[in-house]
């Protein structure tokens, strides 16, 4: 059974804080949709590659993981259920939106809450994917 979307289950993995965040954002979209969401993970990578100019203290390689990942998910997007769906898009908003817990182009850590909760949707919902691996 999948537990993804249970609040108890996210704020247990996540963190109060964090699991609001992703959970607010967990929307199961049509295929057209998700194909637009997929395209706008690409061009976040894009955006914070530029941005690494600017700031060499950006992870990109992290930054890369988690789109990567995110696009892996969007590949068995129509094969996952209601609940599975709306994870995969709440990972990706997450991942597209920079201001979130940790500023993806400003904090050296601006990817490891992404990758938190990639992982987190990764490990609740059946898939082949494997998780990024994180620093302890």
């Amino acid at each position: 059974m999948e537990r993804v979307l249970e609040v108890q289950n996210a704020i247990g993995a996540l963190g109060p804080g964090l699991a609001e965040e992703f959970l607010g954002l967990a929307q199961q979209l049509d295929p057209e949709q998700a194909a637009e969401m997929r395209q706008r993970v690409a061009a976040h990578l894009d955006s914070s590659s530029k941005a690494m100019e600017e700031n060499e203290f950006i992870d990109l390689k992290l930054a890369k993981l988690v789109a990567e990942k995110c696009l892996e998910l969007f590949d068995h997007y129509p094969s996952f259920s209601p609940d599975a769906q709306a994870a995969v898009i709440g990972a990706a908003r997450y991942f597209i939106q920079s201001q979130d817990t940790y500023h993806d182009t400003v904090s050296s850590l601006g990817f490891e809450d992404d990758a938190m909760i990639v992982n987190y949707v990764i490990a609740n919902i059946s898939t082949d994917i494997n998780r990024i691996p994180l620093k302890q």
